[in-house]
């Protein structure tokens, strides 16, 4: 059908050439008086229109010399030698541009003088080859190239031109060689042309007919009756489009039309490809046909858009042959959200460093919100020469069981990453984080109690407010300091108002700086191990030779994003048994200004050598577990494997160290300490085994089916329980609830005795330091059901520790220790800054507690009930 309509379509062509050749252009027409012309006229017969407008005069085109036509009626190109054409370069000829230079070269060379080449843009003569698309010469001459296929062609004489075509650049270096050898002849033997004619048997068409592709159709309608649109200002869906046009040209022979979808008229059936924004759900990358038959592609990955559509393309459709037909529920929705290590060169041999191959990925993954998958039987080494660089994470990551080698052996302060993370789990919504100063804070002052901010951030925000002209947390002790200015944070809603569970403590007369955090980040999950193993993590402990207390170790894992699951990993600390001191570490995780962040399955390992060559003294603690200025972080079923430090008995160094926070879970946990720094506003302990309790803060303690395994390094001749500091004021403003509470402990010995142990409950000591802020004692104290077990730790014949219970509930619980309940205990020497005492002790099933004699003035409203029952004092 295309042939015959292409040979009607020429046969026209030169019915209208003649016509034009011996009538000339139809008069001048103005007939309906508009000043314009509608016809233009060739006054003398060359086929070209000789005037502008109304019968202006035109600089008529040189003609050839003679008559166009020998006697044979055939096209005269030379005369004596002479060329009577000239050759018009096409707007498609760059990838022909080269034969044709070949043809002018050979025919130049058998020519009394040379021939004009000239572009599709130069004046018209009568005699011209028409090479490629030029749609500058008149109606007649024009061939719709797409009818005769990328690899067709046509060569035609039409009146005095000779059209030479291709459907694509294979059709069109086939016509010029067409035109080179068949038409002119040229061979290495030629002689000089003198009279040369187009003879008619020398036109010439090739139409393709061999397709890969017999057809494409959606719900039965041709492919070619559709329209491809693509999205204002979306470039890339622009060169799908194109790519879309081109590629069902050349394996289907079909020509699809594209507009821009604010260009398009409406008519017809469109496929449209677009862009959407990326919600971090679903596959990410769409193909489906929607109620009205209009097929439609959309994606979310700005990064891997045209990775997707060409991949797709290329597998459901180029790839195939014979026809391709999609039904009217066609629906094509696979996840791509799956970035794979090794796809970025990660070799996982446990030798080569992997971190920038990590870091791509995850780069990647963050840029089109994709899943990251490590492989399962790898070990990934990340070595000492990272820079200031980090692996950030935005996406769920999944590490399937693999091994990470963390390598800090020779680490010095001096190198760049010590302080940078390895891994830095990021939030996606900071670029709307804002920070003030006192001048343009959107508040300057707020008191403790206040319910709403007077400010409406848009979204759920973190609030951090500063006063710098006070001071809190003024440490005494060893390591006293100055404190830091007076800081929290608060939790609003998009309009300001203040989370009932993030209360405000303090009142700000000035506020100096604040922060707002934007805390909506989609919730995300890092995940060890699919089936509940674990993947490990080991850190080659640094073998320092300097030190300075406040330069720890940042090779970790940072979490500063909220709403995540962390679960499944193992943390493993090997060459401390090699080295001569190692430097304090702040934290495997550490996490700082984030919400709702949950950590389930760990097992953890403390650091065991610290030191301060400087002084001698072991006071720098390295941390697994770091947490400041967060809110609602739990760690659930997660233990740690160096509990009992010699595999026999506990050791207090600490596992955990938080600042600033608020309401902090631990439920179903092994560690040996819990410990709230600077302040922790509601605290729980559920179901777990501690070692002790370090704490200060506000709100609520709950201790609920504890078993403390006790021990205090700087109090050996007693058992603990729970420790409110005093090198920070042993403050708690608010309730304490203890219950079913168990408290082991074994007669430590120092190598020539056992130690007869006192077992307190709760230690708070007081002294006339002034920590910056008024002290407290808890004020209402919940005691229900604590018992205390002396037991005698062994290992059995297989080398596992077992315990030989001594006694039960036989020896007393010390609810306040003597420094604190005894009247040498001076608790008002410092009037401007007294200790405020407990109001209500609530004491029940516990009959070998021993409350002391609490006779300070901070105690004459205290109240005792035990059973329930008010105790005379």
């Amino acid at each position: 059908m295309k042939a015959k309509r292409l040979l009607i379509l020429i046969s026209l062509s030169l019915i209208v050439g003649a016509l034009l050749m011996f009538a000339g252009c139809s008069t001048p027409d103005n007939d309906d008086g508009d000043g314009e012309c509608t016809v233009h006229v060739d006054l003398d017969g060359d086929g070209v229109c000789d005037t502008d407008g109304c019968g202006a005069e035109v600089e008529p085109s040189p003609a050839p010399a003679g008559d166009f036509f020998n006697e044979n009626g055939e096209l005269m190109l030379y005369r004596a030698g002479v060329p009577t054409f000239k050759i018009i370069k096409g707007s498609d000829l760059s990838d022909a541009a080269a034969e044709l230079d070949d043809l002018v070269k050979a025919l130049n060379k058998l020519s009394a003088s040379e021939i004009t080449v000239t572009d599709y843009n130069s004046e018209p003569q009568a005699v011209e080859i028409l090479v490629g698309s030029v749609n500058t010469r008149g109606a007649e001459y024009k061939i719709n190239k797409y009818d005769l296929g990328d690899k067709g062609f046509i060569v035609k004489q039409i009146g005095t031109k000779i059209v030479v075509l291709g459907g694509g650049t294979p059709g069109l270096l086939s016509a010029v060689s067409y035109l080179k050898e068949d038409v002119f002849g040229i061979r290495k033997t030629n002689e000089n042309f003198t009279d040369f004619a187009m003879a008619v048997a020398k036109n010439k068409e090739s139409i393709q007919s061999d397709y890969q592709l017999s057809g494409v159709y959606v719900d039965g309608t041709p492919i070619s009756e559709y329209s491809v649109l693509y999205e204002e200002g979306n470039r890339t869906a622009k060169s799908l489009a194109e790519d879309l046009q081109d590629n069902l040209y050349l394996k289907a022979g079909i020509r699809v039309e594209i507009y821009r979808t604010d260009k398009y008229d409406g008519k017809g059936k469109t496929f449209t490809i677009r862009s959407l924004e990326n919600d971090g759900e679903g596959g990410g990358f769409y193909v489906y046909v929607n109620a009205d038959k209009n097929m439609v592609m959309e994606c979310e990955y700005a990064g891997k858009y045209e990775q997707l559509a060409t991949e797709y393309f290329e597998q459901t459709v180029f790839v195939k042959s014979g026809k391709v037909s999609f039904g009217a529920d066609y629906n094509h929705a696979p996840d791509h959200r799956n970035v794979y290590y090794a796809d970025y060169g990660a070799i996982g041999n446990g030798e080569v460093n992997d971190f920038e191959a990590i870091r791509a990925a995850h780069a990647d993954a963050n840029a089109n919100l994709l899943k990251v998958h490590a492989d399962p039987d790898a070990t990934y080494y990340i070595g000492k020469k990272t820079g200031e660089a980090s692996i950030v994470v935005r996406t769920s990551t999944y590490f399937h069981g693999c091994k990470f080698i963390f390598d800090d052996y020779g680490l010095t302060r001096d190198d760049v990453e010590y302080v940078t993370p390895i891994f830095k789990i990021e939030s996606s919504v900071s670029s709307q984080n804002k920070s003030f100063t006192a001048a343009n804070a959107p508040f300057t002052s707020i008191s403790e109690g206040a319910t709403k901010i007077d400010y409406k951030p848009g979204f759920t925000a973190m609030v951090i407010l500063y006063n710098d002209n006070v001071r809190h947390y003024i440490r005494s002790g060893v390591l006293q300091d100055t404190g830091s200015a007076q800081q929290e944070f608060i939790i609003v809603d998009k309009d300001g108002n203040i989370s009932k569970d993030t209360p405000l403590q303090w009142t700000y007369d000035v506020i100096t700086r604040m922060e707002i955090i934007n805390l909506e980040d989609n919730s995300i999950e890092i995940v060890g191990a699919d089936d509940g193993s674990q993947a490990t993590f080991t850190t080659y402990v640094n073998a320092c030779n300097d030190y300075a207390r406040e330069a720890y170790l940042q090779r970790n894992i940072k979490i500063t994003r909220s709403n995540v699951t962390f679960k499944n990993v193992k943390h493993v600390v090997e060459g401390e048994d090699t080295a001569e001191c190692c430097m304090p570490y702040e934290g495997f995780t550490n996490i700082e200004r984030v919400d709702n962040v949950r950590f389930e399955g760990l097992t953890l390992q403390r650091y065991e050598k610290f030191s301060n060559l400087n002084t001698g003294i072991d006071i720098a603690r390295s941390y697994e577990i770091r947490i400041t200025m967060s809110n609602n972080v739990v760690y659930y079923n997660c233990d740690q494997s160096n509990f009992f430090h010699d595999g026999l008995r506990v050791e207090n160094n600490g596992m955990m160290g938080t600042n600033y926070c608020k309401n902090i879970t631990l439920e179903k946990c092994k560690f040996n300490t819990f410990d709230a720094h600077k302040g922790v506003y509601n605290a729980t302990i559920k179901d777990s085994e501690l070692v002790y309790i370090s704490i200060i803060g506000e709100g609520k303690l709950t201790v609920e089916k504890v078993v403390f395994h006790s021990l205090r390094k700087d109090r050996q001749d007693s058992a603990l329980a729970i420790w409110i500091r005093d090198d920070y004021g042993s403050t708690f403003e608010g309730d304490f609830y203890i219950k079913d509470v168990t408290i082991k402990y074994d007669d430590w010995t120092d190598g020539t005795r056992k130690l007869q142990r006192r077992v307190n409950l709760i230690d708070a000591v007081w002294s006339e330091h002034n920590y910056g802020y008024q002290t407290y004692l808890p004020e209402n104290i919940y005691i229900d059901n604590v018992n205390i077990v002396k037991v005698e730790p062994y290992f059995d014949s297989d080398g596992v520790r077992q315990e030989k219970v001594i006694s039960t509930n036989k020896d007393t619980l010390h609810l306040f220790p003597e420094a604190l309940s005894i009247s040498t205990a001076d608790l008002s020497r410092d009037p401007t800054n007294p200790y405020i005492g407990t109001k209500n002790l609530y004491i029940t099933n516990c009959d070998h507690i021993d409350i002391g004699t609490p006779t300070s003035p901070q105690f004459d409203d205290l109240k005792i009930y035990i059973d329930n029952v008010l105790q005379p004092q």
